[in-house]
């Protein structure tokens, strides 16, 4: 077989043709085999590696409630009870201060 590159994401490949060992005549013309194109999963071509140029991440106004947000306040109550039970205690040392004073 003569003329074979390798297929590639940038050039078409070809299958070879058949040539007779003694003459050197093409015996069967190859044919051409199609560049690979591009094939995008998980944000990345299978093929070559690249990134995927339409791929957007999600932002805060995709409507996605379950996505971590900037302020998120699920343990605000927790430490609002942790500095009034913290307030407190100093209130009590002051007050037991004063009185043995």
């Amino acid at each position: 077989m003569l003329r074979m590159p390798l297929i590639s994401k940038n050039k078409e490949g070809y299958t070879g043709d058949q040539v007779c060992t003694v003459y050197g005549e093409i015996l069967e013309q190859g044919k051409v085999i199609p560049k690979l194109a591009h094939n995008y999963e998980d944000r990345k071509c299978i093929v070559c590696g690249t990134a995927d140029p339409s791929y957007k991440p999600a932002g805060p106004d995709d409507g996605d409630a379950d996505s971590l947000q900037t302020g998120d306040n699920r343990n605000v109550t927790l430490w609002e009870v942790l500095l009034l039970a913290v307030l407190e205690t100093i209130g009590i040392v002051k007050k037991a201060y004063k009185a043995t004073e």
